[in-house]
């Protein structure tokens, strides 16, 4: 089994949370992996802890661990620049700028900072580290989880003590109480052993390990971090504020409210299923499987790895080639893209104003615009079309004379194809499809192949397929043109589910490496109204002299945000 080392911590700042959380997750995933743990503090209690395999932090290299885990909340910029050197890591709840240089960052709880170096955000991958499950009754007394801080278990006895209709149980030093409705439990693993109605915690673990067992939660908030962390999460839990802040006689009325309020404290136990532990334990070992393909990270075409991560995304991160200029990403959760008929209806509606049927005058025009270039190379023969959609480039290419086959993976389109249009479609991915040798005289994929993760895989079996002198047609977006390049947003907006942004330099850099030559180059998406946003130029934007002039040197510079492209197969 591979292994894994653990980093965090336990006490003062760190609370008993990130420790507990990690050995769970461990046990969990122990049949898969070896965990060893450790900490950048020599002097945490971590190893003095027997249940668990330890290691000094300059042990970690020894180790020769296949990934390194960090949950510590904050570290050192230069520890996480040190691991990256031995392994690839991912963070876990951190809130500093470590986070720029790690392989993955998890937020499994809410931050207050929106920090764009996060990849997946709450509650996605949420690991909630009990073992011992919390279980609702609504008759059962209310739960008073307030940790050491004494000013605050004086608030909320000071509150709770009113609400005489209501019993509590207070985790503190088990004592005598002066009030019939409070008693007291020692601090202990065992403090869900019994169900509750309700919690009265603060914004941490607890707080979600209760909601995820759809136990209303109440906010008590110890410090105003705290409290602006409950602010943004007042769909899960129910907030009283800060503690210093209330008024006791207004907060014991609201809470009355609360606690009185099936219906109110339903909305929060219905919003708890957003938590899932199970499914989340799932995600994170598809991660931890996956980041093997983030070691030694090179560009998919020119092979350089003289690369830049440029955005993180749900379930990938999108670099970028020095070299060759290619945008591609790294997926460490399945891409996922619904090709249902929403794709081809609500989806395209709201992107054009209409339906992708509504569209077959435009998408008709735009495919006899590509037939003609065609017909000038290759006017007759077999032809392929990759990602057929509706089949409306394939219905034209029958109306031009060509035999036509196409391949799709919507179940919706590929029907429409068969039954409405009368079209060869095979509904099946591009990996599942049976490829045979020297079969097309002319392949095509029309915005397709920048949607494809395994692109030099697939671009093998077109080869295959492709007669010698046949052509390979396809459009795709350039993440080299003048957004990819001047537009400082413009790496957020690239969507997930692409795969790769190429560029005309880096499609020849690759294509030539199976002589297939470009003859046919077309820049497209060259808009000189975009040219003026990205330079601030709007004064000189209702300039026609001066668009023809940006028309014509773009296109020259292969600066068009798309372009369209035919690359021929060498005889043999």
């Amino acid at each position: 089994m591979q292994d894994i080392c653990i980093i965090t911590d336990i006490g003062t700042i760190y609370g008993f949370g990130h420790i507990t959380r990690m050995k769970f997750i461990a046990n969990k995933l122990k049949e898969y992996y070896n965990f060893t743990f450790s900490s950048i503090n020599n002097n945490s209690s971590i190893f003095k802890d027997n249940t668990i395999n330890t290691c000094r932090y300059n042990e970690i290299e020894n180790l020769n661990p296949y990934l390194v885990i960090v949950d510590s909340r904050e570290v050192d910029s230069k520890y996480i620049k040190e691991l990256k050197k031995i392994s690839n890591v991912i963070i876990i709840d951190s809130v500093g700028n470590e986070r720029a240089f790690a392989d993955i960052v998890i937020e499994m709880l809410p931050n207050i900072d929106n920090s764009k170096e996060v990849n997946i955000k709450p509650f996605i991958a949420t690991i909630l580290n009990s073992n011992v499950k919390p279980k609702y009754d609504a008759d059962a007394p209310i739960l008073l989880y307030l940790g050491f801080n004494n000013e605050l278990k004086n608030k909320a006895i000071e509150i709770i003590s009113k609400i005489e209709d209501k019993n509590f149980v207070l985790i503190d030093t088990e004592k005598e109480s002066e009030y019939s409705n409070i008693r007291y439990k020692n601090f202990g693993t065992d403090i869900f052993e019994n169900p509750y109605s309700a919690v009265i915690t603060y914004f941490g673990l607890t707080a979600f390990e209760c909601i995820e067992s759809s136990i209303p939660v109440i906010l008590l908030s110890p410090t105003k971090y705290h409290d602006d962390l409950a602010r943004i999460q007042e769909e899960l839990f129910f907030n009283l504020g800060f503690f210093q802040n209330i008024d006791t006689d207004t907060a014991i009325n609201k809470l009355k409210e609360f606690l009185f309020n099936n219906d109110m404290q339903n909305k929060f136990r219905e919003k708890g299923k957003l938590i899932n532990t199970d499914k989340s334990l799932e995600r994170i070992k598809t991660i931890i499987d996956n980041i093997k393909d983030f070691k030694n990270i090179e560009c998919p075409f020119c092979k350089s790895r003289n690369i830049e991560m440029k955005n993180r995304n749900l379930e990938s991160n999108l670099y970028k080639c020095q070299k060759c200029n290619t945008l591609f990403r790294k997926y460490f959760l399945p891409p996922f893209t619904d090709y249902s008929s929403k794709y081809f209806v609500e989806d395209y509606k709201n992107q054009y104003g209409k339906t992708y049927e509504e569209d077959s005058a435009n998408l008709t025009a735009l495919a006899k615009r590509r037939l003609e270039k065609i017909k000038k190379i290759k006017p007759n023969g077999k032809v392929l079309d990759i990602g057929s959609a509706m089949g409306f480039f394939l219905k034209e290419a029958k109306e031009y004379g060509y035999e036509t086959e196409g391949i799709e993976i919507s179940e919706y389109a590929s029907n429409y194809c068969i039954n409405t249009l009368n079209l060869n479609v095979h509904n099946c991915s591009l990996l599942d499809f049976e490829y045979k040798e020297k079969e097309y005289d002319i392949i095509t994929a029309w915005y397709v192949v920048e949607h494809i993760y395994n692109f030099e895989s697939i671009l093998e079996r077109i080869i295959y397929s492709l007669k010698d002198d046949g052509i390979l047609a396809f459009a795709t977006p350039n993440g080299n043109g003048l957004s990819g390049r001047y537009n400082k947003n413009y790496f957020s907006i690239v969507p997930s589910d692409h795969a790769f942004e190429a560029n005309p330099k880096s499609l020849d850099i690759l294509m030539s490496k199976y002589s297939l030559k470009c003859i046919n180059l077309e820049n497209q998406s060259v808009y000189y109204n975009r040219f003026c946003d990205v330079f601030g130029l709007n004064f000189i934007r209702k300039n026609n002299f001066l668009s023809g002039i940006y028309s014509s040197f773009a296109k020259s510079k292969n600066l068009g945000d798309t372009f369209e492209c035919i690359y021929q197969k060498s005889l043999k």
